[in-house]
Order: C-alpha cells, then sequence, then structure tokens
C-alpha cells in the first residue's frame, strides 16, 4: 500500500473540565508545550462546541450523534426512564471503535469512561456497557467520572486492578505507559493495520493533583488574582487570532468576589488551588509528551493523527472561595471542617478545586460555565496535527460539533457508515466530516442547526445566531427568559438582541423545539430523581465477603443519608485476632468497623473528623456477631452502636455532624481497609487475623430534603 493511500492511525486525546483558554496556544500563561507544537504542526478550530457535561460529550464523540438520541442527555449516573436520558447507548448507535474494527482497525482506550451505570461499575460487572463491549480491543483506566489522581480505582479490560502494584503514581502516568505499550505492541506486531487510540485524561478534573516538581514551577504565578489573569488571556487570544480581534470580554460574573476584597489568608489558599490546576495540566501535556515521542518512534513515516479537544468548559463548582473538599462543600460541611496546609494543596492530600474566579478565567471570553449552554459551557478547543493537515499552524473558524469527529475519522479511514453493525440497524450519524478545512478555507458551508441541552438549559446555533435560555431549577419552563446572540459580530455572547430581533428569535426557540422532539430531548426536567432521591431505593442490602475486589463507591452500599446497619458473620473471635471487619471509603470520609488492641470498634470518618466507639476490652472474644449500625437524628447529628451476640450492652456514641449526600469516595472491602485507611487508628490495609464468613450491610431509607436533594443535583452535573 502507498503512503497516499494507507489510512491513518488515529490518537483523540480528551482532556477534561478543561476551558478553551487553557492551552498556551489558546492564550494560557500553562505551559503546554506539547499541545502548542500540535497546534504549530496542525489546525486550530475556534468554532467547535461539546456539550457542558462529561457522559453527553463522550456519548456524541464515540458515537457521532446527539447525546439525547442515544439515551445520553445527562451525565450517567443521573439516568431515568424517559428516552433521551436512559443512561444507556442503544445497538442501533454502534461506536467509532466498532465501526473502525470492521474495517481492520485495532482500538485502544486509556483512561476516563464514564458512559456505564453505577448498577454496572463494580468488579462483578454487568459489562456491556463497559468499553470492550462497545468496540475497544483494550481498556485501561477508571470508570467513574473523577478519581484520586495518586489513588484512582483502575480498571484493565473487564478486571480491576490492585492499585498497590502502581506505588503511588500519577494516574496520568500510568495510563501513557499502558498507551505506549499498546501502541507500540500494535505496531510491532501488526506494521500493516492501523489503529484507533483514545487517551481521555482525568486531567483537568478535580482534584487537582500534580508531582511536586510541577506544583513548584507555579508557586506564585497566579498572584495577580483572576480578574488580571482574565485579562491577561484575553489580549493573548487576541494577538492568537483565537477570537477575533474585535471581540468583546463580557462583565465578570457578579457571583465571583473582587480578587482585592479577599482576605490574605483567602488569596493564599485560592493561589495554591490555581497552581494545583496548572500543574495538574502541564503535568498531562508532559505525559501526552512521552505518548507522542513513542507515536514518532513507531511511525517514522508520520501517518498518525492526532486530535486534541476538552469535554466541557471550566467549572464553577467550587465557589467563590474554593474547596479543599469538594466533599465538604457538597455536603455544606461546618466551616474549618476541614484543616488548612497550603503545602499540602496538590499533592493528593485534599480533594481540591479551584475558586469560580479562575473557572472564569479558564473560559476566557466566554460567559458562564460547564452544566449550562452559554459559550462557556460549550466551547472547546480543537486541534488537529497530522500528515492529512496541509494548512500546518493555522486556525480555523468552522462553525463544528463533536458529532463531527465520528464522521472525520470514518472519511479518513476509508470507512463509509453502514446501515446495519452486527445485524442492527444504526441511526444516521449527525455530524459531517470536517477533512474538507484541513487542506482549504472556508471548505465548508454554515453548519446545520445544532440545539443544546441540559438540566433544562437550552440553546440553539444556527445561520450565525444563538439563542439561549438559563434555567433556575424549579422555575416553570415557560417562564424562562431567552436570549438572543449574533454570534458572527459577537461571539463572546455579551449583547442580547432579543428584544431588537423578536421574530428571529421566535423562529429558533421554535427551531430548537423541533429539533428536541427529533433528539429525544422532552420531558425537560431534573433527572433522575425518581431514582435517586426515592424513598425506597431499589437495594437496601449488600453482602461483601473477604477475598472480594474491593467496591468503588458507584456501586458500593448506598448508606449517604440513610440510617444503616452493618451485621458481620465469623468464626468465634480470638483474643489475639484483630483487623479490619469491614471499610468503606478512604481518608477522607467513611467507616470502619476493625479491632485493634483488644476492642472492638466502629468508627465514622466525617470528612475527616472522626467519632469512634468501642467496646469494654475483650468484651468482643467469643462472638459470632458483629453488629453496627448509624441512626440520624435531628439536624446532620447521628448516633452510633456497636455490639455482639455475646454482649450484654452495646456501646453507643453521638456523632455531631454526618455527610447526608455522599458519605465517602473510596471502595468497599470486607476484612480489610485500603492503603489510604478510613481512620488513622492503624495503618493502610490492616487484614483481619481471625476468619470471617460474610458482612451484610443493610439502609433504612428515609426521604430526602428538598435542599438535600438540589445539592445531589448540583454535585452529579458536575460530574
Amino acid at each position: 500500500m502507498s503512503a497516499d493511500s494507507r489510512r491513518p492511525h488515529v490518537v483523540v486525546v480528551l482532556f477534561d473540565d478543561m476551558g478553551y483558554s487553557d492551552l498556551g496556544c489558546y492564550g494560557s500563561s500553562i505551559r503546554t508545550p506539547h499541545i502548542d507544537r500540535l497546534a504549530a504542526e496542525g489546525l486550530r478550530y475556534t468554532g467547535f462546541d461539546v456539550t457542558p457535561l462529561c457522559s453527553p460529550t463522550r456519548a456524541a464523540l464515540l458515537t457521532g450523534r446527539n447525546p439525547h438520541a442515544v439515551g445520553m442527555g445527562t451525565i450517567v449516573q443521573f439516568a431515568s426512564g424517559d428516552p433521551g436520558y436512559t443512561g444507556s447507548i442503544p445497538s442501533s448507535a454502534a461506536m467509532l471503535p466498532l465501526l473502525l474494527k470492521d474495517a481492520g482497525y485495532a482500538s485502544g482506550l486509556f483512561g476516563k469512561w464514564h458512559l456505564s451505570p453505577n448498577a454496572a461499575s463494580g468488579p462483578g460487572g454487568p459489562y456491556d456497557e463497559w468499553p470492550l463491549a462497545r468496540g475497544f480491543d483494550r481498556f485501561f483506566g477508571f470508570l467513574a467520572g473523577r478519581v484520586h489522581q495518586f489513588r484512582p480505582e483502575l480498571v484493565q479490560d473487564n478486571s480491576f486492578v490492585d492499585l498497590a502494584a502502581y506505588g503511588g503514581r500519577h494516574i496520568s502516568e500510568i495510563i501513557v505507559d499502558e498507551a505506549v505499550r499498546w501502541i507500540t505492541d500494535h505496531r510491532y506486531a501488526r506494521p500493516d493495520d492501523p489503529s484507533f487510540a483514545m487517551l481521555s485524561f482525568g486531567a483537568v478534573h478535580s482534584p487537582h493533583h500534580a508531582p511536586r516538581e510541577y506544583l513548584d514551577r507555579y508557586r506564585g504565578a497566579f498572584a495577580h488574582g483572576w480578574e488580571e489573569e482574565r485579562r491577561r488571556r484575553f489580549e493573548r487570544q487576541r494577538e492568537l487570532g483565537v477570537i477575533p480581534v474585535d471581540t468583546v470580554l463580557p462583565e465578570a460574573d457578579p457571583a465571583i468576589p473582587v480578587w482585592e476584597s479577599l482576605t490574605a489568608e483567602e488569596r493564599d489558599v485560592a493561589e495554591r488551588l490555581m497552581e494545583a490546576y496548572a500543574a495538574h495540566l502541564e503535568h498531562a501535556d508532559a505525559e501526552l509528551g512521552r505518548l507522542l515521542d513513542a507515536i514518532a518512534a513507531a511511525d517514522p513515516e508520520g501517518e498518525t493523527l492526532v486530535v486534541v479537544l476538552s469535554d466541557n468548559g471550566a467549572t464553577n463548582a467550587g465557589g467563590p472561595l474554593g474547596a479543599l473538599s469538594e466533599e465538604a462543600v457538597l455536603n455544606d460541611a461546618p466551616e474549618g471542617a476541614v484543616e488548612v496546609d497550603l503545602a499540602a494543596i496538590g499533592t493528593g492530600r485534599y480533594y481540591n478545586q479551584y475558586p469560580a474566579g479562575w473557572g472564569q478565567a479558564s473560559n476566557t471570553p466566554f460567559r458562564r460555565y460547564k452544566h449550562t449552554v452559554h459559550a462557556g459551557g460549550t466551547r472547546s478547543p480543537l486541534i488537529i496535527s497530522g500528515a492529512p493537515v496541509s494548512r500546518r499552524g493555522m486556525h480555523d473558524d468552522t462553525r463544528s460539533f463533536v458529532t463531527d469527529l465520528v464522521p472525520t475519522v470514518l472519511e479518513l479511514a476509508g470507512v463509509e457508515p453502514p446501515s446495519t453493525v452486527r445485524g442492527i440497524e444504526q441511526m444516521p450519524l449527525h455530524g459531517r466530516s470536517l477533512v474538507p478545512t484541513f487542506t482549504a478555507t472556508d471548505a465548508l458551508g454554515e453548519r446545520a442547526p445544532q440545539y443544546f441541552e441540559v438540566a433544562g438549559h437550552r440553546a440553539l446555533l444556527a445561520d450565525g445566531w444563538k439563542a439561549v435560555t438559563f434555567h433556575r431549577q424549579g422555575d416553570d419552563f415557560a417562564d424562562d427568559r431567552w436570549e438572543l446572540y449574533h454570534l458572527d459580530a459577537d461571539p463572546a455572547e455579551t449583547t442580547d438582541l432579543s428584544a431588537r430581533h423578536p421574530q428571529r428569535l421566535v423562529k429558533l426557540i421554535e427551531l430548537w423545539n423541533e429539533q428536541a422532539a427529533a433528539n429525544q430531548v422532552f420531558p425537560l426536567g431534573n433527572r433522575g430523581k425518581s431514582q435517586l432521591f426515592a424513598e425506597h431505593p431499589d437495594r437496601t442490602r449488600w453482602i461483601l465477603v473477604p477475598g472480594m475486589t474491593p467496591v468503588p463507591q458507584a456501586a458500593a452500599p448506598a448508606i449517604s443519608g440513610h440510617d444503616f446497619s452493618v451485621e458481620v458473620d465469623l468464626s468465634p473471635v480470638g483474643g489475639a485476632d484483630e483487623g479490619v471487619l469491614l471499610a468503606m471509603g478512604d481518608r477522607f470520609g467513611g467507616v470502619s468497623l476493625y479491632v485493634r488492641d483488644g476492642r472492638l470498634t466502629f468508627a465514622v470518618n466525617a470528612l475527616e473528623a472522626v467519632t469512634a466507639v468501642s467496646l469494654a476490652r475483650g468484651e468482643h472474644v467469643g462472638a459470632r456477631k458483629v453488629q453496627a449500625t448509624l441512626v440520624l437524628t435531628e439536624g446532620r447529628s447521628a448516633t452510633i452502636r456497636v455490639g455482639t451476640d455475646v454482649t450484654s450492652t452495646p456501646a453507643d456514641a453521638d456523632v455531631s455532624w454526618v455527610p447526608q449526600l455522599r458519605f465517602f469516595m473510596g471502595s468497599a472491602q470486607c476484612g480489610r481497609d485500603q492503603d489510604a485507611s478510613v481512620v488513622r487508628d492503624y495503618d493502610g490495609r490492616f487484614p483481619y487475623t481471625g476468619r470471617i464468613l460474610r458482612a451484610t450491610v443493610e439502609i433504612h431509607p428515609r426521604p430526602r430534603s428538598g435542599e438535600q436533594s438540589e445539592a445531589l443535583l448540583r454535585e452529579l452535573m458536575d460530574g
């Protein structure tokens, strides 16, 4: 096969929660030299949109169809029974790796998936919503929406991996190692066959963690504050040409405090949180550089096409001051619940998130954030670099959407979209190929109208105009106020023309309704309340046994916001037996039932504030059953109890505050803890030395309050 006719290898690099201006080649001061080199050797797109949420973008990216049309109108955990929000992509929307497989491509996914529902995210599957079942030959990464960067819950193909083998390394390093190994192995074994690889970074989703050397590079780099950072990026963008020179910078979000109004302590924390974000991104760029070097060595003829994008805009989830623990923000923890150690921010000590002011700077020059449909939530960098691209070092303002990438790759691979796959009739693709833009300016006409919707926020982009509304949860949709922008003249959406062009707005709203009906967007509403906020969840009882693979939080017993009980059946406890009977969580929060120094203890870690209750020394000896309970009381407090079948009187303790919406982020395991143990009363896994038969966890559901429901909605939408 000649070099001109060979089908290219394709590598898609997907970042998480990265704003439009965060890359150096899009205006940032954050160092991203390897991505900048790709931009210099390829095309930068300046009119590319994604959905404003993780799972919908990934579904659209991999299927080439609009997210609601394939049942992924919101993040997968927030699925409902409505067709556009099932959280399960139908077989009639075969994913790109499956289409390429039938054309001789090998395919691998390395990093984040986030297209499996909670119930299917445990070690026992079912696996039909996992990457291999959707066409990938190899998967190494994580199923969840976010992970601790140094302690991720890793999966290889259809099996969870023991993290101890990776010695506390950063997830970006681990997935790049695996991607390099897979790509080079493939090139060695099948030199004439093309490959498709997807590198799906956890960066730069919270928590923002990086090796110390990267954190140190940014000390003091953001002391000028978020207003000045935004202004500098805006000017740099105009110089680079990634926004029109006459673009107007929108007014600052009024919810963001003025930098100079912060106390010295607040500024110190805010600076360190942004330094961690920057270090996280530069570290990911460095790891991508390792992958690019490996590709160059294995592909001396330069037949690899590389695509770089983000899954949505940057977030404001950290609130006005940022968060050392997103769980503290989510659960409305008491002030001072998490102790500040500036030097530890970004190291893995915290589950940190930067303040909204930095999120606004990340989205320069656009308004709003992730999980909204203004451009701050949907506009993403897009870089396409490789041999097929002859317009090198240029930028292209073609209006494009994430669904355009599947037809682009299929055209390069010489694959016609099939009408059937594995005997199943296929939905038509919703995007168009961008290949003509590789060689010619203005190669494509105006794109077909594109709708957007998430959590009731709606927008329609057509013929250079955009109608958009911001929906406040609980308001009547009919009362939402629509705005109108002429993007050709006002790309940053600063001047609302709805009063000046009411008929145009009416037509765009009508067109939105047509597209919404055609793509299963209706009914609008808060997705998933019927399941997530139910008084009686589908499952209330779980059995764990020693030797099981640790169960990740998504599939672990759903104790958050409920009374619950634990009963452990075991061989009679000897006087020397000790260790963990059951643990759920990690150092950031959870519960542990264990024996140490001759005492049976039940401990609750409420965002690192530990309350423990113990029996008297030796009182548990001879027990065949151990019981522990947590009962919620007034406000957010609780009573905990521990006892056994040989104990005359159980021991009680009061817990002043417990998380109601998400109790823990780690995993659940029987007979041991994980390395980052729930309590400091013991180190690491602390396996039980006696014999456990089983541990049974049972919840006793109670309804959530309206405030709890809304808080959980906000957290889920940040997935």
